[in-house]
């Protein structure tokens, strides 16, 4: 059985030879991280003079981002159906994603992301994180977006989505 591990910056994607059309997300739960700040931290936890809330957020990311993503990601793939999103058929709760395999682009990031960034009239720079990686995509009847669990990304799939899809046209690379 071969499998392939994919890595970003909150979640990983399994995919293994033994499902072929579909891959697992899995969130990354990053304990040590989150234990580190509460270390860095301490002081302005214990004191509610000095408290910062930038210290808890923080910490909440590491530990909660990659479960509230697979979980937003679920949802909006069950309320909207939009034809540009990679089918996200299941999620425990976020702990675990069942959608489509896809196999991401493999085009020039710089061409992509003037495509993309004028094809949205700019609002892609809204989440570039998102929007800039052809490897966030794949072409399966049509463009399709695989990683869509953040908000500021759902915002613009419901303003520029059918946009996109339709307007793509696959971009040699030169």
């Amino acid at each position: 059985m071969r499998m392939l591990i994919i890595y970003g910056s909150s979640r990983m994607s399994l995919s293994l030879t033994t499902f072929p059309k579909i891959v697992f997300k899995f969130p990354i739960i990053r304990v040590q991280m989150a234990f580190h700040n509460i270390c860095r931290g301490r002081s302005q936890l214990l004191c509610l003079d000095e408290w910062n809330p930038a210290i808890v957020c923080s910490i909440g990311f590491y530990l909660f981002k990659g479960i509230r993503d697979n979980w937003n990601e679920f949802r909006f793939y069950r309320k909207t159906r939009h034809r540009f999103l990679q089918p996200t058929h299941f999620s425990l709760f976020g702990l675990v994603n069942i959608q489509d395999r896809g196999e991401p682009l493999h085009l020039q990031v710089s061409v992509f992301w003037k495509w993309m960034c004028d094809v949205t009239l700019g609002q892609a720079h809204q989440d570039g994180h998102h929007f800039a990686n052809p490897n966030n995509f794949c072409f399966n009847n049509g463009l399709r977006i695989l990683d869509y669990g953040s908000k500021r990304t759902q915002a613009c799939i419901l303003r520029f989505g059918t946009i996109v899809l339709h307007s793509f046209q696959p971009i040699s690379e030169t």
